[in-house]
């Protein structure tokens, strides 16, 4: 029996020979050294130092930051790796985050202006590389982001104080401030493993109890069975017959007033903000720059997918985009023992993902199409999000949907509770380990999806696996280095479809709204 694992740079192969000798079982160790590179994490297999005067650019971003003229707002990233010359022209991405945008902290209050910066975000391209772009941070003269290239291909470059034992395999005295490693080689060590699931929690029995509440707003709308629900929600076929049935017929389009904007209000809980907060110093204002670069980070990817994916049923839906209206970031002082103030639900370290996006829910989040939560808890069986599924009919939940009553039934009785079922919940660890910014961005993605009306990816020929990967709404995480892993597949497309062209015929609430796009020459 062969069993492959990795430790540091090396791979070990132990092949488990029984047979005797003195009575006793020999197991033959052989050692064979990594030809491939260094590994960098559980997930990551290869990557390469970067180093470039970080002070330079420093320097050059305060510049940026005080500039009235666009030649000065210009930044500029130079560095070798992989064989290449990345040369990076970036600017003060103004997109991302609502130019309203709302910072909260714990306790809800307002934050000062003062004390919202969100100009280290930037987005941009290679020189010379017209089809290229770049979206990412400048924080410390450090720049911290993915660069996309149909020459060069894709990478992710990160901090590599983020991957200091035990968060990675780096010591903590190496001398490059960063790493780089290609989108390629990000991997998921569980995903072949019969011992562990990762990815989505809405499988099993939560999923029911989830179905469950969703048909409960209305007591005359009692829950279907299974066999009785609609079944375009689950199979291709039946996604066919609705929107490519014999019948042709021609697919409107949409006004030209385009409503294809999700708001969004993210919050990050006292986990994920002590996580950060241990990673630079203890300090409070650089922790929220390290959390505000996170999420432009992942609603930007999410941007990249949905954007450039059509959503085409009755009506024809393009570039759908996601802006982030209001952030709250709970610090975990709360959370200590000696707290004595108001007490915040979401110090609860010892809560299953289940009852996280319950407690979630419980808040009033309809003045958004979306509110999230992103944590930094290690949910039992791998689990890394968690989303309410929409339908096109039926059941409540999903984009757009309001505060409202749902009941359900707890120890034989009937309680009822308002909740926002527009809400969703992801992690960024996984069995102890650091999630690397390519398997959250693809989880997120993933969870909007449910929210847009996307069960898991059924059937088989929707999963296809082998070379080209499975698509984003596959049951089980993706490492994203297939093909297919950063693309909704055509049954996916199909029920997310059915969800926009409910809401554009008003069958279900319409929350979004006109892009307002700032076009940059850079």
């Amino acid at each position: 029996k062969k069993t492959k694992f990795y430790a540091c740079d090396q791979i070990f192969y132990i092949y488990n020979s029984m047979y005797t000798l003195s009575s006793t079982a020999v197991v033959l160790l052989i050692i064979i050294s990594n030809i491939n590179g260094k590994r960098l994490s559980h997930y990551v297999s290869h990557y390469e130092p970067v180093t470039y005067d970080h002070e330079h650019l420093a320097y050059s971003h305060d510049r940026a930051k005080r500039s009235v003229t666009n030649s000065d707002s210009i930044v500029h990233v130079t560095f070798k790796a992989h064989g290449h010359n990345f040369q990076l022209r970036l600017r003060r991405d103004l997109e991302t985050f609502s130019n309203t945008i709302e910072v909260l902290d714990s306790f809800g209050n307002h934050l000062h202006p003062n004390d919202i910066d969100t100009s280290h975000i930037y987005h941009g391209h290679i020189i010379d590389e017209a089809e290229s772009a770049v979206f990412g941070s400048i924080i410390n003269g450090v720049f911290e982001g993915k660069i996309i290239s149909p020459k060069k291909g894709n990478y992710f470059v990160e901090k590599s104080k983020k991957y200091i034992h035990p968060h990675g395999l780096l010591k903590d005295n190496e001398d490059f401030h960063s790493v780089i490693y290609k989108e390629n080689d990000v991997d998921n060590p569980y995903h072949n493993s019969s011992s562990h699931f990762s990815g989505c929690g809405v499988v099993g029995s939560t999923k029911q109890n989830m179905e469950t509440i969703q048909y409960s707003s209305n007591p005359w709308n009692v829950q279907q069975p299974d066999e009785e629900r609609p079944a375009y929600k689950y199979t291709r076929q039946a996604a066919d017959k609705q929107h490519h049935g014999p019948v042709r017929t021609k697919r409107a389009t949409k006004p030209k007033e385009e409503r294809n904007t999700c708001s969004l209000f993210i919050q990050t809980d006292p986990l994920l903000w002590r996580h950060i907060k241990e990673q630079v110093g203890y300090d409070k204002t650089k922790t929220r720059e390290e959390i505000l670069s996170l999420i432009a980070h992942h609603v930007t990817a999410v941007n990249y997918i949905y954007r450039d994916t059509k959503f085409d049923g009755r009506i024809e839906h393009r570039n759908i985009k996601f802006e982030v209206q209001r952030i709250k970031i709970d610090d975990d002082e709360p959370c200590d023992h000696k707290w004595s103030g108001e007490q915040n639900p979401f110090c609860m370290e010892n809560i299953d993902v289940s009852n996280f996006l319950n407690l979630h829910s419980l808040g009033n989040h309809e003045d958004f199409c979306l509110a999230y939560v992103f944590t930094y808890r290690d949910f039992t069986g791998g689990t890394l999000g968690l989303a309410w599924v929409a339908s096109a009919s039926g059941a409540s939940g999903g984009i757009c949907e309001k505060y409202k009553t749902y009941t359900e039934t707890i120890g034989g009785l009937y309680q009822s509770t308002k909740r926002s079922l527009n809400t969703g919940i992801i992690t960024f660890v996984n069995y102890n380990s650091r999630v690397p910014p390519k398997v959250s961005q693809l989880t997120l993605a993933h969870e909007i999806g449910h929210n847009f009306g996307s069960p898991h990816d059924y059937p088989s020929d929707c999963r296809p696996g082998g070379l080209n990967g499975n698509y984003i709404m596959f049951a089980s995480a993706t490492s994203g280095d297939r093909p297919n892993n950063s693309k909704f597949s055509s049954c996916s497309i199909a029920n997310i479809s059915s969800v926009l062209d409910a809401i554009q015929d008003n069958k279900k609430r319409n929350c979004f709204k006109g892009s307002y796009f700032v076009l940059d020459i850079i």
